[in-house]
């Protein structure tokens, strides 16, 4: 990692946020917190990539992971208090939490996960889940992957709207309103075919996005990527999202 943010900073490029953890699943497998803190050897593994790069760029020594949300045609809350669409944000800040921060498996409704895909909260025993024996200062980008969409734009919209005002909500329970906010695969796309974007699917998100209580309340530091996945046959190569880009 040393050598790869030292490269980035010869060639002039300028680091804004590392995701040193491509969609980090805290919930199931609890190893992947050894890229936090490696248990096995007490070592702050987190710390020595914030440690290098600022060393290596002058960049705010941060680091972000990316997940994916739930299916959003239902929303409950978590075992955290927060929406149980950002399970995987919430697992996140209670392991950089440290002692007394658990991750893993947390009691919820079963029923409901089937049905939804979402961990709704079912009571509060933390038995089986663990936690990093240090604390980490919280990063100052907060980054999720959000993939779902609908046949009907106007349920798109009303998805995205939901989902980004739970992200603000998000920021606001965790004193994180400060952060700068990345949507990692944005994906507004017609799913009843094939993985295609479509102009009405982007309006839709956006729309819903500028409804929201994340745009009305801070309107600047949030970012969306769109995704596009070459490995679908069915997606076009470049694919167009505004004629003649």
């Amino acid at each position: 990692m040393s050598g790869v943010v030292a490269q980035a900073y010869a060639a002039g490029l300028n680091i804004g946020d590392l995701d040193y953890g491509q969609e980090t699943d805290l919930l199931d497998f609890t190893v992947e917190a050894r890229f936090i803190y490696d248990d096995t050897r007490q070592e702050p593994v987190l710390n020595n990539v914030r440690a290098y790069l600022s060393k290596n760029t002058g960049a705010s020594p941060m680091s972000v992971t990316a997940t994916h949300p739930s299916t959003a045609s239902f929303d409950c809350a978590s075992f955290y208090g927060d929406s149980a669409m950002l399970l995987s944000l919430s697992e996140l800040v209670a392991a950089f939490a440290g002692p007394g921060g658990v991750f893993g498996v947390p009691p919820f409704n079963n029923t409901l996960y089937q049905k939804y895909g979402l961990a709704c909260v079912n009571g509060y025993s933390t038995s089986g889940m663990v936690s990093i024996p240090m604390s980490f200062t919280q990063p100052t980008t907060t980054d999720i992957h959000n993939q779902t969409t609908y046949a009907a734009t106007s349920d798109t919209q009303t998805w995205a709207k939901n989902f980004f005002n739970d992200m603000w909500a998000f920021l606001q329970y965790r004193g994180l309103t400060g952060n700068n906010v990345m949507f990692g695969e944005t994906n507004p796309v017609d799913n009843a075919g094939c993985d295609q974007w479509t102009e009405a699917q982007a309006a839709a998100v956006v729309a819903g996005y500028l409804e929201s209580s994340l745009y009305t309340q801070r309107n600047s530091g949030v970012a969306m990527r769109p995704w596009h996945d070459l490995r679908d046959y069915c997606t076009p190569s470049p694919n167009t999202i505004n004629p003649p880009f």
